[in-house]
C-alpha cells in the first residue's frame, strides 16, 4: 500500500541517466539484471525471465534503491530509484539504461484547452462540508484551526480500543510490542450514536457499522453547513457517494453472534449483517434521508474518496442527481491491518512527505463529506461556494512492477486527463494537494508524475506548491481524499495554503528545482499564477486506481439582469448620442434599465420599530426542541449577543424543518431569549408558538364576510409591504374601472368611512392581497371557506374566477346591496342579530314569527336571523331572557332574506357574461349546504351562484364542519380584523376538535405586517409549507449553535478468544453449570503459569489483576493442563492441574481481583437461606453501633424528637412548629411509619401500636414519649396485652389526644388497666396503624397491585381549633423546602396554621409582617421585604419568594436532592439513592448516617413517565456528577427498580457500575390474580380496610362492586377518589397526593418485567411483607426464595435482614446495611488507589 500511495520524483526533461551505457550491450544488461534478481531473490537464473514485472520475482521496493546503486556501479549510468517502477521489466530496463530514455513527446497548452467546449453543467460547486478528524473537533472551522496551528493528530492507541480482540494473549502481545500510533478518532465519536434523532433502535445500532452511523451524522452536518434543509430534500434526485475500504466491524459482529441475550430476538441478529456491509454504508444514508439519486459506495482503497467526488461529479453533470454528497470514511478497529502493515509504516509514527527523513506512513481514520451542486444551479439559489470542481479524471495503473506497485506513467496520465476535463493548462496549477504517504520510494514516484505534467514548462520562480495533509492526520485511507478536500476548501477561505508537517528539507530522490516543484513549509498565500486559485487533489488506491480532481477558488460573475428595453428607451439614448448605432443605443438601454432593475424589497416601508423575525427551532421530538431552544437561547446571550436577529432567522431558516416545531417572534434579542426560555421550559410567551407534531392536513383559508372592515384597514399593510401593494393597485385599476372610486385612496385615507358598498370592496381587496403575500412566502391553502361575501375573494384563490371577473361579482353586489339600503325607508328597515341558537332552536321557534328568516348558520349554537325590527326584539328578548346571548346587529337591511329578492335581477344582469373557470384548489361552499369541490371541478361560480349567494342562507357552520370531518384542524382567517374565527371555533369545538389552529392574519389597531409574519409563523409551526427564507431580506447568515447530537454508547457484546482448541493459551473454554470455568491446555503452549492464570480470568471477568499465587510442582513439557475458576465476590480463585495417567497434581493456586463479569451465561448458585444464615455476611457480623438518645446527656426528649420529625419530613430543625398537627404539615404514611419506627428504636421503648403522630402536634407527642420513657414497664405491659389482642383478632389501636397522658397516668394510680384508659380516652379517634403499616407501603410494593383501588388516606381531627383548621381535602400540605419553610415560618410567628398552601391567608398587622419578613430573611439570607409577606395571598406565593431568593433554589435541583454533597476536591464514590413508591430520599438518611462522614449520598426524586424513561432522565445528571464512574446505586422498593435500571442503561452506555443495592425487592410465589372474581374481592377487603382506618361510611353494594372492578385502573382510581369526597371523610391533600403517586407508580411497575442483569447486585432481603401489606394482599405473604432475582442476576450477592419490609430502612436494622455498603465502598476505594 504504501509505495502505490507516494508521488514522483524526476523531471522528465532531465534524463533518467547521466550517459547511455556504451561499453555495454542490450543483452549483457538484461544477463546481469537476470543474475542480481536471481541472486536477490534466492532464485535460479533460468526462473528469472525479462518480459515479467521484477516485483512478481519477489523483488521489494527496497529493493529499488540498491539496484540502482548495483547498475551505477556496473555501468556508470546513473538512475533515479523511482525508474524500476516506470520500466517494471527487465527488458525494458535494460533498454533504458543502454539507450536511454525516449525524448518525450511534446505538449502544448492547446492540448489542454483548444478542445474544452464544457456545457453549463460542466462545472461544480462545493457548498457544504463536515468533518470529523482526529484531533481535528468537529467542524470544518475547527479542522482549518488545526491545520493551520500544525496540528499533530497522531497519538499511542487509546484506551479501550480493539479491546474486544486483546483477551487474546497472543494477539495482546503483538498489539503491546507493535507499531500501534495513529490517527485516532475519540472513543465516544467511535462507539457513540442518537439512535434517537436518527429514529433507529438500539438494537440495530449496536450492530451497525460506525461508519454508517458517522455518515449519517456528517451528512446532516454537511446539509446545515451548506444550508440546506435536510427536509426540502426528502424524496429528490440527490446522489450519495462514499468511499469506504475497511470492514473491520464485521469481525465485530461476527464475534458477537455468540454472545445470545435473552432479552433480545433472535431476528435482531439479521441487523448485523446490514450494518456490517461497507455496501450498505451510502445506501444507509439514502434510506435515511429518503434521497432518490444514484448511492454507491466506492471501495478502490486509498483514492476511494476522490473517485466518489469523480463520481458525483459526473452524477450532476450528466443530470442523475441535482444535488450529490460525496466523502470517504475509515474506522480502525481491529488490530490485525494494523499489525500487518507495520514493516511500511514510520518508525515514529509520523509522515513526513517528501523529506529527506520519510520512512513510512502512518494509519489514521475519520471522515469528510462535501455537498456539490451544479454551479449555475449553487448561484441561482445564492449558496455560498466554497470552491468550483472544475475537472476530475480516473485510471489504473494496469499491469505495473505488482499489483500493488506504483506506476507513474499512469499517474502522469490521470493528471492529463483531469486537466483536460478541466480546461485548464497544468503549469498555471498553483498548489498540489498530493497523495504524499512519506515512503522514500512511494513520494519520488508522485513527484516524477508531477513533474512532467504539472512542473512541465513552468518558469523557475513559478514553481508548483507541493503539500500532503497526511502529515497531520496519517493516512485516512479511504478515507484520505476528505482530508485532503477540507484542506484545500478552507485554504481557499482563507488565502492561505497551510504548511507541511515534519518537513526535515527535500528528499534526495526528488530533484525538486528541475521538477518545477516546492514543498509548502511555511503558510503561503495562493500565487494565483492565472489569476485564479488553482489546486490540484491526487489520491493513489494501492490497487492501482488514480484519482485526480481540480479545484478552483470561485470568483462570482457579474450577473447580467434579465431586463427588457422599450424602443422609446432605445430612441433616447440615440437622442443622446447621435453617433449612435442601433446596436449601441440597443446597449447602452439595457444597461440602464439594469441599474434600474435594483432587487425589489418587500418590506419597504419606513417603521417606528423593526418588524418582528420569525426564529424558528424545530426537532423530532418535542424534548429536542427545547434543548435546541434553551441552546439557542444561550448562545444569544453569549457569543451571538451583538449578531443581527435578522442573521439568526436567516440562518434557521435554512435548517431542516422538523416535525415538533417552535418559533419566537422577536425585535431585539432580549425578546428572542425570553421566547426561546419559555420554549425550552415549555412554558406560554408573547410571540410564542409551539407544536408537538404537525396538523393532520393542509390549512383551509377563510374568507370573512361583513363586519370586519375598519377605518385603518389596509393602509399600514399597503405602505410597508410592496407584495400587498401591487395587488392592491391591480385591484384598484379595476375597481375604478367597475364602480368609479379607488379603493386604495380609501385605505390611505383613514378617515373616510366605509358604507355596505364600499366596506364588501376593502374586504375583498385585503383578502387578495393578503393571498398575495402569503402565497409569495409559499404558503398554499388545501381548501377555501367564504363567509358570503368573503365566496368571491374565495373563488379567486381557488381558481374559480379571473380577476377581472371577480372584481366585477364584488363590485355589483356591493353596489346593489349599497343603493338597496339607500332606498329602504324607516318602515322597511330590517334588522338582523345573533343568537345563541342553533338551527334547531330557531327552527322550532320561527314558526311564531313568520317574517323572521334564517340568515346565516354561524355555528352549532350561533345563528343570524333576519326580519322586521319589532319580531327580532322580540326574539332577542326572549333569547335573553332563556340566560343565553342574543345580539341586534348595526345593519338597516336584512342580507340573505327575502328583503334581497329586488336585488336578484340587476345582479343576474351585471354579472352576465362572466366566465368562471375550473377550481385549482379545493372549496367548501357556504353557498350550496355542506357541499365540497375538489380541484379540477367544472366551473361552478356562474351567474345563479352568485344570486343564490347574496339571497339564500350562508351554510357557513356546515362548511366549516365538513371541512372538519375531512381531516382539516388548521384555520387561516384572511381579513381585515378576525371576526369569522370565533364562529370557526364554535363548530371545530363542537366536533370534538377542542385543539383546532385557528390564525388571523390582521387584527384591528395592531400591527398589521407583524400580523402577516405571525400568521405565516403559525402556519409553519403546525407543518405548513412556509418559505421561512423569503419572509427576510437577503443578508448574512449568523453562525448559529449546530444541531447538537446526544451521543449514548451502542456496541457488540463481543470477545475475541481461542476457545476452540487447546493449542492456544488459555486453552478449550468450558462453562459449568455451577458458575465455575475450566481450560483445557497443551502443556507445551504455556511457558508461565501467572499468565495462564490472567489470559483464563480475563476471558470471563474484566479489569483482571492476579494478587497473590503460590507454586507447588514444576510446569511439565508435555501433556495437558486444566486450569479451574471459581467466582466470589470481587473477584475469583484458580488452580492450575497438570494431568497425568494417574488423575491431576496441582501446579498452581492463585487469587485474582476483577471489576464486573464479562457478559456470558453463566449459571447462578441458589442461596438457601440456612446456608446464608450459618455463614454471616460482614455486614451481619459488624456490630451495629447505634445513636441511641441518652438519658443522661444534655440532648431533651424534645430536641431529639425534633430531629427526628425533621429529617423524616424534609423540613429544618428551627422551622419546625411544635404546635401544628404533623398532619397539616404534609406527613404521609411512609414518613408516619419511619417516625415511628425511629421513636421506638432511638429511645428504645415497646412497640405500642398508637396513632401518635398522625393528628398529634409535636408538643402532644413529646408529652406521650416522655410517659413511655418514664413507664417503660408499664408500656411494655401494654404492648404484651395488645399483642395478645390483636391476636385475638380484636381493635387494638389506640388514638392520642391531649388526654391520653393524663388517662394512662390516673389508671396507673388508681391500679386499672393503662391500656383500657388509654384507648378510651382516644376512643373517638379513628385507627392509624394500618395507615402507617399498609396502604402506602403496599403501594410501594413491586409486583403489589394495592394501590390498583388507590386506597385512601386516615381523616384528620384536630383537637386544637385553628384560625385555618386543615383537614379539608383541598388543603393542600406544604410539598418542597420552599412551601415548607414559608408555611413553618407563618405558623411559628402567626401561632396559628395557615391550612394549604393555596388557602386564603389572612391580613396581617404591620408588626406581624416585620416579625415574618424578618425571620424568613434570617433564614433564606437574602431580604425577605414586609411588602414581599403583605402582598402575598396564599403559602404558595410566599414560598415562591423564597424560592426565587434561596441561593439552592430549593433542596431538591430539578430531581438530584443532595442529601450529602461531595466536598470539593473529594474523589470518594458517590451512593445514589432512589425515591421509593409515593415517597421520597429522605428515607435513606438513616443509611447515610451508617456511612463514613465523607460518603456523598445523592437521592433521585420522582419525574413522570415509565420506569425505562424515569431512568433515561436521570443518566444525564448523573453523568455530570460521577462522569464514567465508578457508580454504587441504591434504592428500596420501587427505588430498587429504579436504580437496576438506570444500572443496566450505564453499563450500556460503557460507565462503570460496581454494585446495585436492592433493598427488599423481592417477588411474589403467585403472580397478581386479575380475574373479575378476584378483583371483586379485593376491593371488598379495600372497602373494609378503608371503614376500618379512615371511617368512610359509605358501603357499596354487591352490584356497585363489580361495577367497580370491571372498571380500568384509572377509572377505579377517579372513581373512588369521587366515593371519598361523597362520603364526607376528611382527608389531608398531602395523603391523597401521597396515595395517587403510590399509584401511578405502582401501575408503571405493572409495566415491568425483570431483565437479566449480569454486574454485580446485592438483595438485603427482610424476612417478610409487613402484615398491612399482606391483609390487603395475601399472596404477598408468600415471596420466591432470593426474591426470585436468581434467574435474572448471575452475580448476585443475599444480606438477610431480620424484621419486615417497612422496618428494614430504620434503625437498628439500616445498621446492618450500612455496614455491608460502606465496607463495599472501602474496597472501591481501596483499589482505586492502587
Amino acid at each position: 500500500m504504501a509505495d502505490n500511495e507516494g508521488t514522483p520524483n524526476q523531471n522528465p526533461e532531465v534524463p533518467a541517466t547521466s550517459t547511455p551505457a556504451g561499453d555495454h550491450s542490450v543483452a549483457e544488461v538484461r544477463d546481469w539484471l537476470r543474475k542480481w534478481v536471481a541472486d536477490a531473490t534466492g532464485q535460479a537464473v533460468d526462473a528469472i525471465t525479462v518480459d515479467r514485472p521484477m516485483e512478481e520475482f519477489g523483488l521489494a521496493s527496497r529493493d529499488a534503491l540498491a539496484l540502482g546503486g548495483d547498475i551505477e556501479d556496473y555501468t556508470g549510468v546513473s538512475l533515479a530509484p523511482t525508474v524500476i517502477y516506470q520500466h517494471p521489466t527487465i527488458a525494458s530496463l535494460a533498454e533504458i539504461i543502454v539507450n536511454g530514455e525516449p525524448e518525450p513527446a511534446a505538449e502544448n497548452d492547446e492540448d489542454y484547452t483548444a478542445a474544452f467546449t464544457p456545457s453549463e453543467a460542466h462545472d461544480i460547486a462545493v457548498v457544504g462540508l463536515s468533518t470529523r478528524l482526529p484531533g481535528a473537533g468537529d467542524t470544518p472551522e475547527s479542522t482549518w484551526e488545526f491545520i493551520i496551528g500544525r496540528g499533530d493528530a497522531i497519538r499511542e492507541l487509546p484506551e479501550g480500543r480493539w479491546a474486544e480482540f486483546l483477551s487474546d494473549p497472543t494477539v495482546a502481545a503483538a498489539v503491546a510490542e507493535g507499531k500501534t500510533r495513529g490517527g485516532y478518532l475519540d472513543q465516544d465519536v467511535v462507539k457513540g450514536f442518537d439512535a434517537e434523532f436518527f429514529a433507529t433502535s438500539p438494537v440495530e445500532v449496536e450492530r451497525m457499522d460506525p461508519q454508517q452511523r458517522l455518515m449519517m451524522e456528517l451528512t446532516w452536518e454537511a446539509l446545515e453547513h451548506a444550508r440546506i434543509p435536510a427536509s426540502d430534500l426528502k424524496g429528490a434526485p440527490v446522489g450519495m457517494f462514499i468511499g469506504s475500504s475497511s470492514s473491520d466491524f464485521g469481525m465485530i459482529a461476527a464475534l458477537a453472534l455468540g454472545e445470545t441475550d435473552p432479552d433480545i430476538p433472535a431476528s435482531a441478529e439479521g441487523y448485523a449483517i446490514m450494518g456490517s456491509s461497507n455496501g450498505i454504508i451510502a445506501n444507509r444514508v439514502s434510506y435515511f434521508y429518503d434521497f432518490r439519486g444514484p448511492s454507491v459506495t466506492v471501495d478502490t482503497a486509498c483514492s476511494s474518496t476522490l473517485v466518489a467526488v469523480h463520481q458525483a461529479v459526473r452524477a450532476l453533470r450528466e443530470g442523475d442527481a441535482d444535488v450529490a454528497l460525496a466523502g470517504g470514511v475509515n474506522m480502525l478497529l481491529m488490530p490485525f491491518p494494523t499489525l500487518g502493515f507495520a514493516p511500511g509504516t514510520s518508525a515514529d509514527g509520523r509522515i513526513k512527505a517528501f523529506s529527506k527523513d520519510a520512512d513510512g506512513m502512518v494509519r489514521s481514520e475519520g471522515a469528510g463529506l462535501v455537498v456539490l451542486k451544479r454551479l449555475a444551479d449553487a448561484e441561482r439559489d445564492g449558496d455560498h461556494i466554497y470552491a468550483v470542481v472544475k475537472g476530475s479524471a480516473v485510471n489504473n495503473d494496469g499491469r505495473s512492477n505488482g499489483l500493488l506497485a506504483p506506476n507513474p506513467d499512469a499517474q502522469a496520465d490521470v493528471l492529463r486527463r483531469a486537466y483536460r476535463d478541466a480546461g485548464i493548462v497544468p503549469s498555471s496549477v498553483d498548489y498540489i494537494e498530493a497523495h504524499g504517504t512519506g515512503t522514500p520510494i512511494g513520494d519520488p514516484i508522485e513527484a516524477e508524475a508531477l513533474a512532467r505534467v504539472v512542473g512541465r514548462g513552468r518558469d523557475a520562480d513559478k514553481p508548483a506548491l507541493l503539500g500532503s495533509v497526511k502529515t497531520n492526520f496519517g493516512h485516512l485511507e479511504s478515507g484520505a481524499g476528505a482530508a485532503s478536500l477540507a484542506k484545500v476548501l478552507m485554504s481557499f477561505q482563507h488565502n492561505v495554503i497551510p504548511p507541511n508537517i515534519n518537513y526535515a528539507g527535500p528528499s534526495p530522490y526528488i530533484p525538486f528545482e528541475q521538477a518545477n516543484l516546492k514543498v509548502v513549509d511555511e503558510p503561503t498565500e495562493y500565487p494565483r499564477y492565472s489569476g485564479v486559485a488553482t489546486v490540484g487533489i491526487s489520491g493513489f488506491g494501492f490497487g492501482g486506481t488514480n484519482a485526480h480532481v481540480v479545484l478552483q477558488e470561485y470568483v462570482p460573475t457579474p450577473v447580467v439582469p434579465d431586463v427588457e428595453v422599450t424602443p422609446e428607451q432605445v430612441a433616447a439614448h440615440e437622442l443622446a448620442d447621435e453617433e449612435a448605432t442601433d446596436v449601441v443605443a440597443e446597449a447602452a438601454a439595457i444597461v440602464a434599465a439594469a441599474q434600474d432593475a435594483e432587487a425589489v424589497l418587500e418590506w419597504d416601508g419606513e417603521r417606528a420599530e423593526p418588524l418582528p423575525v420569525i426564529l424558528a427551532v424545530s426537532a423530532y421530538l418535542p424534548s429536542r426542541r427545547k434543548r435546541a431552544a434553551a441552546e439557542l437561547a444561550d448562545w444569544l446571550e453569549g457569543p451571538g449577543k451583538d449578531v443581527p436577529l435578522t442573521d439568526v432567522a436567516r440562518s434557521l431558516a435554512k435548517r431542516s424543518h422538523h416535525r415538533s416545531r417552535g418559533v419566537v417572534l422577536a425585535k431585539t434579542h432580549e425578546e428572542a431569549v425570553a421566547g426561546l426560555r419559555a420554549i425550552a421550559e415549555g412554558k406560554p410567551g408573547a410571540g410564542v408558538f409551539t407544536a408537538d407534531s404537525p396538523a393532520a392536513a393542509a390549512p383551509v383559508w377563510v374568507m370573512c364576510g361583513f363586519g370586519a372592515q375598519h377605518r385603518k384597514m389596509s393602509k399600514q399593510l399597503y405602505n410597508e409591504n410592496s407584495i400587498f401593494r401591487k395587488t392592491v393597485d391591480e385591484v384598484d385599476e379595476l375597481v375604478q374601472d367597475e364602480a368609479g372610486y379607488s379603493i386604495r385612496e380609501m385605505f390611505l385615507d383613514d378617515e373616510q368611512d366605509y358604507d355596505v358598498g364600499t366596506c364588501q370592496v376593502g374586504i375583498f381587496t385585503t383578502q387578495l392581497g393578503l393571498a398575495a403575500v402569503l402565497r409569495a412566502h409559499g404558503a398554499e391553502p388545501a381548501a377555501v371557506v367564504g363567509h358570503s361575501m368573503g365566496e368571491v375573494a374565495g373563488a379567486y384563490i381557488a381558481g374559480g374566477l379571473s380577476l377581472e371577473d371577480a372584481v366585477r361579482v364584488i363590485c355589483a353586489r356591493s353596489r346593489l346591496m349599497g343603493e338597496g339600503e339607500q332606498m329602504i325607508t324607516e318602515d322597511d328597515v330590517r334588522n338582523m342579530a345573533l343568537v345563541e341558537l342553533s338551527a334547531h332552536d330557531v327552527a322550532e321557534l320561527l314558526p311564531r314569527f313568520p317574517d323572521v328568516e334564517c340568515a346565516v348558520y354561524a355555528a352549532p349554537t350561533n345563528t343570524v336571523i333576519g326580519g322586521p325590527r319589532e319580531q327580532v326584539e322580540q326574539i332577542v328578548a326572549e333569547v335573553e331572557g332563556m340566560g343565553k346571548f342574543a345580539r341586534i346587529l348595526p345593519t338597516r337591511g336584512a342580507g340573505h332574506t327575502s328583503q334581497m329578492d329586488p336585488l336578484l335581477g340587476e345582479l343576474a344582469a351585471e354579472l352576465a357574461g362572466i366566465e368562471p373557470t375550473s377550481l385549482k384548489t379545493g372549496l367548501y361552499s357556504t353557498v350550496h349546504e355542506g357541499l365540497y369541490f375538489r380541484p379540477g371541478t367544472e366551473p361552478i361560480h356562474d351567474e345563479p351562484y352568485w344570486v343564490k349567494n347574496m339571497r339564500h342562507s350562508v351554510y357557513f357552520t356546515n362548511a366549516i364542519k365538513a371541512a372538519v370531518d375531512s381531516g382539516h384542524t388548521t384555520f387561516l382567517e384572511l381579513a381585515p380584523n378576525s371576526v369569522a374565527l370565533m364562529q370557526v371555533l364554535g363548530t371545530t369545538f363542537a366536533a370534538g376538535v377542542h385543539d383546532a389552529q385557528l390564525i388571523p392574519t390582521l387584527k384591528r389597531k395592531e400591527d398589521e405586517s407583524a400580523g402577516v409574519i405571525g400568521a405565516l409563523a403559525q402556519l409553519y409551526v403546525h407543518g405548513h409549507a412556509v418559505n421561512l427564507s423569503s419572509i427576510l431580506p437577503q443578508g448574512d447568515y449568523a453562525d448559529v449553535p449546530r444541531t447538537a447530537f446526544v451521543r449514548k454508547a451502542y456496541w457488540p457484546k463481543a470477545t475475541f478468544a481461542a476457545s476452540g482448541g487447546n493449542s492456544r493459551v488459555p486453552g478449550a473454554h468450558v462453562a459449568m453449570p455451577d458458575g465455575r470455568h475450566a481450560w483445557e491446555v497443551q502443556a507445551s503452549s504455556v511457558t508461565d503459569l501467572a499468565a495462564l492464570v490472567q489470559a483464563a480470568a480475563a476471558q470471563v471477568l474484566s479489569d483482571v489483576a492476579v494478587t497473590v499465587s503460590h507454586p507447588h510442582a514444576a510446569l511439565p513439557t508435555t501433556g495437558t493442563l486444566t486450569t479451574t475458576l471459581t467466582p466470589h465476590l470481587g473477584g475469583a480463585s484458580v488452580q492450575v492441574h497438570a494431568k497425568t495417567p494417574v488423575g491431576f497434581t496441582l501446579l498452581f493456586d492463585a487469587v485474582v481481583t476483577s471489576g464486573a463479569a464479562l457478559p456470558e451465561p453463566v449459571a447462578a448458585v441458589a442461596v438457601p437461606a440456612a446456608a446464608a444464615v450459618a455463614e454471616p455476611t460482614a455486614a451481619e457480623v459488624a456490630v451495629a453501633t447505634s445513636d441511641r438518645w441518652d438519658p443522661n446527656g444534655s440532648e431533651t426528649v424534645e430536641q431529639r424528637l425534633c430531629i427526628i420529625v425533621a429529617e423524616s419530613m424534609g423540613y429544618a430543625v428551627e422551622d419546625l412548629p411544635m404546635e401544628i398537627p404533623l398532619m397539616e404539615l404534609g406527613l404521609d404514611s411512609l414518613m408516619a411509619m419511619r417516625i415511628k419506627n425511629r421513636v421506638e428504636y432511638e429511645f428504645d421503648i415497646p412497640q405500642l401500636q398508637i396513632s401518635a403522630v398522625r393528628d398529634a402536634s409535636l408538643h402532644e407527642v413529646s408529652k406521650v414519649l416522655r410517659y413511655a420513657i418514664e413507664h417503660r414497664d408499664e408500656v411494655a405491659a401494654m404492648a404484651e396485652k395488645q399483642a395478645a389482642a390483636k391476636a385475638a383478632g380484636e381493635d387494638v389501636e389506640i388514638g392520642v389526644d391531649a388526654n391520653f397522658v393524663e388517662a394512662a397516668r390516673a389508671a396507673i394510680a388508681a391500679g386499672d388497666d393503662p391500656l383500657a384508659a388509654a384507648k378510651a380516652a382516644g376512643a373517638e379517634l379513628p385507627s392509624e396503624a394500618a395507615a402507617a403499616e399498609s396502604v402506602s407501603a403496599a403501594a410501594a410494593e413491586v409486583a403489589a397491585p394495592a394501590a390498583e383501588v388507590a386506597p385512601v388516606a386516615e381523616p384528620v381531627a384536630p383537637d386544637v381549633d385553628y384560625s385555618a383548621p386543615a383537614g379539608d381535602e383541598d388543603n393542600v400540605p406544604p410539598r418542597d423546602a420552599a412551601e415548607r419553610l414559608a408555611y413553618a415560618t407563618w405558623a411559628v410567628v402567626t401561632g396559628t396554621s395557615p391550612g394549604g398552601i393555596f388557602n386564603t391567608l389572612p391580613i396581617l398587622e404591620e408588626e406581624v409582617a416585620e416579625k415574618m419578613a424578618a425571620r424568613l430573611t434570617e433564614r433564606v439570607g437574602a431580604e425577605v421585604t414586609v411588602d414581599d409577606v403583605l402582598d402575598c395571598e396564599t403559602i404558595e406565593q410566599l414560598s415562591e419568594v423564597v424560592r426565587n431568593l434561596q441561593d439552592s433554589g430549593a433542596d431538591v435541583d430539578g430531581f438530584i436532592r443532595p442529601l450529602r454533597a461531595r466536598v470539593e476536591g473529594s474523589t470518594a464514590t458517590p451512593v445514589f439513592v432512589f425515591h421509593p413508591a409515593g415517597g421520597n430520599t429522605l428515607v435513606y438518611e438513616p443509611l447515610l448516617k451508617r456511612l463514613p462522614a465523607d460518603t456523598p449520598m445523592y437521592g433521585i426524586e420522582r419525574v413522570d413517565g415509565s420506569i425505562e424513561e424515569r431512568a433515561r432522565q436521570y443518566l444525564p445528571e448523573l453523568r455530570k456528577i460521577q462522569g464514567e464512574g465508578p457508580y454504587v446505586l441504591y434504592g428500596w422498593s420501587l427505588g430498587a427498580v429504579l436504580a437496576l435500571q438506570v444500572g443496566q442503561l450505564l453499563r450500556e452506555e460503557g460507565a462503570d457500575v460496581r454494585y446495585v443495592g436492592l433493598i427488599d425487592l423481592a417477588m411474589t410465589v403467585e403472580d397478581e390474580d386479575n380475574s373479575p372474581e378476584e378483583r371483586v374481592r379485593r376491593l371488598e377487603r379495600y372497602q373494609a380496610f378503608a371503614k376500618k382506618t379512615y371511617n368512610v361510611p359509605a358501603e357499596l353494594d354487591r352490584d356497585q362492586i363489580e361495577e367497580l372492578a370491571a372498571a380500568s385502573d384509572a377509572e377505579q382510581f377517579s372513581m373512588i377518589s369521587d366515593l371519598i369526597k361523597l362520603s364526607g371523610a376528611k382527608i389531608p391533600g398531602g395523603v391523597l397526593e401521597h396515595q395517587r403517586t403510590s399509584w401511578i407508580e405502582n401501575r408503571a411497575l405493572q409495566q415491568v418485567r425483570p431483565r437479566k442483569y449480569d454486574g454485580d447486585v446485592v438483595l438485603y432481603l427482610a424476612d417478610r411483607y409487613h402484615d398491612g401489606a399482606i391483609e390487603l394482599e395475601p399472596r404477598f405473604a408468600d415471596r420466591k426464595p432470593n426474591g426470585g432475582w436468581d434467574e435474572y442476576v448471575p452475580n448476585l450477592e443475599i444480606v438477610h435482614i431480620p424484621g419486615d419490609h417497612l422496618q428494614i430502612v430504620d434503625e437498628p436494622r439500616i445498621g446492618q446495611i450500612g455496614a455491608d455498603l460502606a465496607a463495599k465502598l472501602a474496597a472501591i476505594a481501596a483499589k482505586g488507589e492502587k
